[in-house]
């Protein structure tokens, strides 16, 4: 969860140049990178409507004022794989970031989505730690959901306290 204050405000927190931003929407981070001077760097849907899951469709990536794509909502510093991932170079990220600014690219929720923009910009590697998380949840549900499926088939009188 998002660890800055609401009104579109992180208290504790100054991003410098290459800093990934995550942006607290609700259910996820909206991620773009920080350029400096008050700017973030950041990809989404081209026509501004919510991602359609499963389907491509037009992109753009936008260079806003982190205020005005923080929006009421709350950010933070985002960095969360610089453990396992060494950043590229400052200056790298930064160009390569304000050259795609104003262009369209293809936006995909699963796979080309804010934060595979953003970590490949950093990182670069095209990885979604999102989208990750819901794929395992996923998957866990699945074969949870299998295994009582196949408990029930097999005992169908366990649960029939009255026998």
């Amino acid at each position: 969860m998002a660890s800055g204050s609401g009104a579109g405000k992180s208290k504790s927190q100054t991003p410098k140049p290459g800093d990934l931003i995550g942006f607290w929407r609700g259910l996820y981070d909206h991620v773009g990178v920080f350029v400096g001077n008050g700017m973030v760097v950041h990809k989404g849907p081209e026509d501004g409507d919510a991602a359609k899951p499963g389907k491509t469709q037009p992109g753009l990536v936008k260079k806003d004022p982190l205020e005005k794509v923080a929006g009421k909502d709350s950010w933070r510093i985002y960095n969360i794989l610089d453990d396992k991932y060494k950043a590229r170079p400052v200056d790298d990220i930064i160009k390569e970031a304000n050259d795609l600014a104003g262009k369209q690219q293809p936006y995909n929720v699963v796979n080309q989505n804010c934060e595979h923009f953003a970590f490949f910009l950093r990182y670069g590697q095209k990885i979604s730690p999102q989208v990750i998380q819901q794929q395992k949840s996923l998957n866990e549900a699945l074969l949870q959901a299998s295994a009582d499926n196949m408990f029930a088939s097999t005992y169908p009188n366990s649960f029939d306290f009255r026998k």
